[in-house]
C-alpha cells in the first residue's frame, strides 16, 4: 500500500496509507524508537521519575527515558536519559530487553528497556520539573497493582524485570 509521509518534527511524522478496499484513508504515527530505563541501585531500589505531563494534565510516575536521537545507539540514549532526568550515572549494564511496540494501531514507535546498575548518589541535578522517586523491590508489585506507574509499557517492563529476577 502507498504511503505519504508527512514530516511534523524531528521525531514525528503523519503517515497516511490509501487502502484498497476502504473509501478513507488510515493515518497513523511513525515516532522515533523510545528507550526506558530501570536504574537499580545498591539498596535494591529503582529510579523512577515524577513529572506533570501536559497531554495527560497529570503529574505521572514513570521510568526514565525517551526518545532514542538519529545515530545514536541504545546504551547510549539510555545512559543520556538516566543523567538528563535523574542527575544519576550508570555503574554497570545489567540487559537490554528485546523491544515492544507501545500501540499498534496508531503508533508505529519501539520502547526499548535496558536495566541498568547505579547509585543512590546524584552526580548532577536532574530537570528542574522532574523529581527522582526511589522505590524498593519489595513495594514495585504494590505499585503495578494500584496503578501508579503511569505508562503501560513501563508496567509490563517492571514486571518482566521482577519475573526474570533482574530486580
Amino acid at each position: 500500500m502507498p504511503r505519504e509521509f508527512v514530516e511534523l518534527n524531528d521525531w514525528v511524522s503523519l503517515v497516511r496509507m490509501d487502502e484498497a478496499n476502504d473509501d478513507k484513508p488510515y493515518y497513523y504515527f511513525q515516532l522515533n524508537d523510545y528507550v526506558s530505563v530501570i536504574a537499580i541501585n545498591e539498596r535494591n531500589e529503582v529510579a523512577f521519575v515524577r513529572q506533570f505531563r501536559p497531554t495527560l494534565n497529570i503529574e505521572t510516575l514513570e521510568l526514565p527515558g525517551g526518545m532514542i536521537e538519529l545515530g545514536e545507539s541504545i546504551l547510549e540514549a539510555a545512559n543520556k536519559e538516566l543523567s538528563e532526568e535523574t542527575g544519576l550515572i550508570s555503574i554497570s549494564y545489567i540487559t537490554e530487553f528485546k523491544p515492544l511496540y507501545v500501540d499498534s494501531v496508531r503508533l508505529s514507535l519501539r520502547n526499548h528497556t535496558v536495566l541498568l546498575r547505579t547509585s543512590t548518589e546524584n552526580i548532577a541535578p536532574s530537570e528542574s520539573n522532574i523529581q527522582l522517586v526511589w522505590v524498593h523491590r519489595d513495594e514495585l508489585l504494590l505499585l503495578l497493582e494500584s496503578g501508579q506507574i503511569s505508562l503501560e509499557s513501563h508496567s509490563g517492563a517492571i514486571a518482566k524485570a521482577l519475573l526474570l529476577q533482574y530486580i
